[in-house]
């Protein structure tokens, strides 16, 4: 009897020891996932040269964005800038040490800045998705600045 008990309880904590390393793995991939940030002085380089890209593309005006964040769209991650009158959406890839990096695309847009599938850029960096007005400029890239 005493047999049968010890088996009983070595097959429950066996099959518990498996849900707690399950329990675990999921954990770990879920901190690897989260850790992924950008820092600031990247988001600041991102945007300033954004800035100057869309300014020089629109004579006559000066474009500065007064807020962002990085959102996850789709599996992919993007820093999301706005002012009062556009919205750009640029793509960012995994860099060194969980650090977030442009991905070297930006899409921007005015009609279009109410939507988080609108405009945006396609996880594959080539392109942007549509925009029902057709109100989507692509800015491409040669990667981030490194802050002076």
């Amino acid at each position: 009897m005493k047999l049968i008990k010890l088996i009983c309880l070595l097959v429950l904590f066996t099959s518990c020891s498996d849900d707690v390393q399950e329990s675990l793995t999921d954990v770990k991939e879920n901190l690897a996932t989260e850790s992924l940030h950008l820092e600031a002085a990247d988001s600041v380089a991102i945007i300033e040269k954004l800035e100057r890209t869309l300014s020089a593309a629109t004579p006559g005006q000066k474009i500065t964005f007064q807020t962002s964040e990085v959102k996850e769209i789709e599996g992919a991650y993007y820093l999301i800038a706005r002012n009062d009158e556009y919205v750009s959406t640029t793509l960012l890839k995994e860099g060194d040490d969980n650090t977030l990096v442009t991905a070297g695309i930006s899409c921007t847009s005015k009609a279009c800045s109410g939507s988080s599938t609108s405009c945006v850029p396609k996880s594959d960096g080539k392109s942007c998705t549509p925009c029902l007005t057709g109100d989507c400029t692509k800015t491409v890239t040669e990667g981030h600045e490194e802050p002076e």
